[in-house]
């Protein structure tokens, strides 16, 4: 779009103006860095109630096995016994 500057849906999530250009290298190499930072710690709270959400919704409808005498059931071996070579 002409005349408009593209903002990332990073600097809307965190209500930063936009910084067009930098007075050094090392000034935006931190900006750049300090707004990785937040994005990651927004991510990492969006992912932990994502992931309650989850277990509360699994945890509403789940029901545990119930296993009557005789019933097939498969049995998973992870070890070797030393006994059966």
């Amino acid at each position: 779009m002409h005349g408009v500057i593209q903002r990332s849906a990073l600097d809307i999530q965190l209500k930063q103006p936009i910084q067009v250009k930098y007075k050094s290298q090392r000034e935006a190499y931190v900006m750049w860095k300090d707004k990785l930072e937040q994005a990651r710690t927004i991510a990492t709270e969006y992912i932990h109630k994502a992931r309650e959400t989850q277990k509360t919704q699994y945890d509403k409808h789940a029901r545990g096995h119930i296993f009557k005498v005789n019933d097939p059931v498969l049995l998973k071996k992870n070890f070797i016994d030393p006994d059966e070579s």
